[in-house]
């Protein structure tokens, strides 16, 4: 075989072996007069063909209960094909190809046609959903959500490896967002979803391999419509290698455009050249001189949905990781809690930071929310006291709502590419998915009210910073929230900082009243 064809032109492939069988009514026999060692002189019900390292990669035939080799070594990926000879005269019957199975211990094919048991994720609520709102017969593996919603493979593909697989967007509707009053209503709706451009969020249909499972960039990514659908690229552990703006989501607005639409996509990595087939078109041929030996795969999107109908792949090796996304328990009675469910893990700890916050992805906003027990006035306690300890590997801001309003204290996180703060104003809003991002001008001006360091006690007068701001009102002060909102250089999927496993530490804050 040259498993560099693309695609595979048979008639550039190297012949293995080819046996030619006779079927009569009582079984298989050989069909040939030569004297061979595989020769069947009884009748078999069933033809068996194996290929194991255990017989050193040869191909062997099963005849009277013993596999009889039929080859020589073969250590690369072969081409399978089952041919009839038509008889002179009759009908011509083709072969049924429920009478011919296919098993390799290194190659997954996976439908999501029965319980997922082999993938973990994070965020989205993957789950069998409609693709579309009118066709809700039709269910694929789909997902939406306001972070980087992430399915990770339990298995871990090493060595040379191919994987094919197919998506599509996915409506998000505002219940993706958690808008628990909104559920779609086919002839109610109907002009909506045209108004709304199908609610299809045209970015970010992305795949990851040779990853740790945890870190969507700590393999090889190919992003397909990144960057708000600038352009399609192929990352190694976070850094460009390749680029196209050939090959992206279509972007004209009609929703007809993307729609009822799959897109294919074959993923190949032999021997340190990665190539990348879009729809059949090869788009990324990059060769690595130190090849990422394998790991996990895993299908992503940031602040989006997406559906996944096939997933094959195979590889030299299969190993397996059943608990890649296990999630410990958070210690008990932290007044801090996690913006997401199992996105981190909260442990106690001495001291004025007395909550140690740890990330168990790198995928997402990296936040915990502090929800005051009821509003503070900051007339009467304008100084905000709060301790944060954050590492170089980390980085958050702090986020504010006053009087239903989101402010930032910016700590280590970049001020550019966020498209909402963490704060409850911005969940409010019943569209959350195909928002602009806010420049950084904007935040800067209306949102920005401080700058610290985080590494201390962080003590100032909030209400004196919110005023020269402009901010005018009652002044309550309602949720404080310790995250991470943007993603300069795909910074939600930890490319640079906020990997799984960094942490870092806050205390309880306190809001005090001026000195006289």
């Amino acid at each position: 075989t040259n498993p560099t064809v693309e695609p595979a032109k048979f008639g550039n492939l190297n012949e293995v072996f080819r046996m030619q069988l006779i079927r009569d009514e009582n079984g298989w026999l050989t069909a040939t007069d030569e004297e061979v060692p595989w020769a069947i002189s009884e009748p078999q019900l069933l033809l068996r063909v194996r290929r194991r390292a255990a017989d050193g990669n040869r191909l062997a035939l099963e005849v009277a209960d013993k596999f009889v080799p039929l080859t020589n070594a073969v250590d690369k990926p072969l081409h399978v094909a089952i041919a009839r000879l038509l008889p002179p005269t009759g009908t011509n019957e083709f072969p049924d190809p429920r009478h011919h199975s296919i098993h390799a211990q290194n190659l997954h094919n996976e439908f999501f046609e029965q319980a997922p048991t082999a993938w973990s994720w994070i965020e989205g609520g993957f789950r069998m959903d409609s693709r579309w709102a009118c066709q809700n017969q039709w269910n694929f593996m789909a997902c939406g959500g306001i972070g980087v919603p992430m399915l990770v493979s339990k298995a871990k593909y090493s060595g040379n490896q191919e994987h094919e697989y197919y998506l599509s967007l996915r409506p998000v509707f505002p219940s993706d967002a958690g808008d628990p009053n909104f559920v779609y209503k086919t002839q109610e709706h109907r002009h909506l979803f045209g108004a709304n451009g199908g609610w299809y969020t045209r970015r970010d249909l992305n795949f990851s391999f040779c990853t740790d499972g945890r870190n969507p960039m700590s393999g090889y990514a190919v992003i397909f419509g990144g960057d708000d659908n600038r352009e399609t690229r192929l990352l190694r552990r976070g850094k460009i290698v390749a680029r196209t703006k050939d090959y992206r989501l279509p972007d004209n607005p009609g929703v007809g455009a993307v729609h009822w639409r799959w897109w294919n996509f074959h993923v190949r990595k032999y021997d340190g050249r990665i190539m990348v087939l879009f729809n059949n078109r090869k788009i990324f041929d990059y060769r690595d001189p130190e090849p990422l030996e394998g790991g996990h795969i895993a299908f992503w999107t940031v602040r989006n949905g997406f559906t996944v109908a096939r997933v094959t792949s195979v590889a030299e090796r299969l190993g397996r990781d059943a608990q890649v996304l296990y999630v410990s328990d958070d210690d008990p009675g932290i007044a801090w809690q996690p913006l997401l469910a199992d996105s981190v893990t909260l442990s106690k700890l001495e001291g004025f930071a007395n909550t140690l916050v740890t990330a168990n992805v790198g995928a997402g906003f990296f936040a915990v929310r502090y929800r005051l027990p009821k509003p503070v006035d900051l007339y009467k306690q304008p100084l905000l006291e709060l301790p944060l300890d954050v590492p170089d590997n980390v980085k958050v801001n702090i986020h504010l709502e006053v009087d239903h309003k989101a402010y930032l204290v910016k700590a280590t996180a970049p001020l550019g590419g966020s498209k909402a703060l963490l704060c409850p104003e911005f969940e409010r809003r019943p569209e959350q998915f195909r928002i602009p991002t806010i420049s950084t001008h904007e935040m800067t001006v209306q949102r920005l009210v401080a700058t610290v360091s985080g590494g201390s006690l962080i003590r100032f007068n909030l209400r004196e910073f919110l005023w020269e701001r402009g901010h005018r009102g009652r002044f309550l002060l309602t949720s404080i929230t310790i995250g991470n909102s943007s993603n300069e250089n795909y910074l939600l999927t930890g490319n640079g900082a906020n990997n799984a496993g960094a942490s870092y530490a806050v205390g309880t804050p306190k809001l005090l009243a001026a000195p006289r």
